[in-house]
């Protein structure tokens, strides 16, 4: 970054220039004063030619791994979720242990891989945590290399575990679901997980959505929030939906019919314990309050193995949801504006088994007649 302007005071010309910044974060800069603004473009040109082809040595940084991490959280996590914030911190304390001393322009991508490979066999992590893992250390190196602490970044070279990333997810049959639906849809505590099978919704749009956010005569949602801090109840803890847009499910008459019992059981139960909803929650646990994701997840459990239906993971209904409505020949579009991906791009990527199952029935479809011998 480079400014040049005249001093009306002095009449002299003056320039500034940026050449990145030291270990501790702080910009460095040099500073030249001249009778033409002509002078100063060009002792600015060769400044920077020098940098770029190397003849200026650059000081060796003496910033370490724990540097890095400990300046990142200064500057960055006031602007990150909380959720993000928490596996940040997650990762980096496994830095911290394996490379916290290095010197960071000594890192390579072996040392970041090492330390990714050796922590998800400790751990058992499956690929996606160990995809979203890889991606909060990169976050720490692109961060380097846009202070230019770094000039490459190492974990450019990391890949993606595909070894064990299975698209075609753990999903229920259509039967599952109107068996656990059978079970359970008299009961309060299953609100959350019937309303994500019939509406595709992330688990922390259900748990923020409001009553008002329900229009019974128009029969749709508006999801327009999601969970902040997953490790705490809905009260006080929003934020926008994942694609940061709000977007508007339709629902059918039998998701309808059973949302206004819901209603009505809930009016019940408040009057029954004493309690008024005021924060207007659609999900409420016994006493009253906004559900966690954390209980929410403890209940699905024990409500899938009282309804004898396959234990899976409580996202692997948006899946569900998804993989039963393109199995019916809903249009993709219509079930990535369902989802609430940010692209349509993204859905055909995490359903691919479905589309080329759907690709084989189509050309089922079209079956030319052999010619006449």
């Amino acid at each position: 970054m480079a400014n040049i302007k005249k001093n009306p005071t002095t009449g002299k010309w003056e320039a500034r220039i940026s050449l990145g910044f030291d270990e501790r974060g702080k910009r460095i800069q040099k500073y030249k004063r001249a009778d033409t603004k002509r002078e100063l473009e060009y002792w600015m040109a060769n400044l920077l030619k020098e940098r770029e082809d190397g003849s200026i040595k650059r000081q060796k940084s003496q910033m370490t791994v724990t540097d890095l991490i400990a300046v990142y959280y200064e500057r960055r996590a006031p602007q990150l979720a909380k959720a993000t914030l928490y596996n940040r911190r997650k990762v980096s304390s496994l830095l911290e242990i394996e490379l916290g001393k290095m010197k960071l322009e000594n890192v390579r991508t072996h040392h970041l891989s090492d330390v990714l490979t050796k922590y998800a066999e400790l751990r058992e992590w499956n690929a996606n945590s160990y995809n979203t893992m890889m991606q909060q250390v990169r976050a720490f190196f692109r961060y380097a290399v846009e202070m230019e602490y770094l000039r490459e970044d190492p974990s450019n070279g990391l890949a993606q575990d595909r070894r064990r990333a299975v698209k075609n997810h753990t999903v229920w049959s259509k039967q599952e679901c109107e068996l656990f639906i059978q079970t359970h849809e008299k009961e309060l505590r299953a609100l959350p997980i019937i309303l994500i099978l019939h509406t595709g919704m992330r688990i922390g749009e259900v748990i923020t959505l409001r009553w008002s956010d329900i229009d019974f005569e128009q029969q749709t949602i508006l999801v327009k929030r999601s969970i902040a801090d997953h490790n705490r109840s809905a009260f006080e803890n929003e934020k926008a939906p994942k694609n940061g847009r709000s977007r508007l499910i339709v629902l059918n008459e039998t998701a309808i019919d059973y949302l206004k019992s819901m209603k009505r059981l809930q009016s019940a139960h408040q009057l029954s314990h004493g309690y008024r909803n005021d924060s207007d929650y659609v999900c409420l646990n016994t006493m009253g309050r906004p559900l966690g994701t954390s209980i929410t997840h403890r209940a699905f459990n024990w409500l899938s193995e009282l309804a004898g239906v396959p234990r899976i993971r409580i996202h692997d209904l948006r899946h569900t949801h998804a993989t039963l409505l393109l199995e019916q020949g809903v249009h993709p579009k219509v079930v990535q504006e369902r989802l609430g991906h940010a692209s349509y791009a993204i859905t055909m990527d995490l359903y691919s088994h479905v589309s080329v199952k759907l690709h084989k029935e189509a050309t089922d479809v079209l079956v030319f007649n052999k010619s006449v011998q």
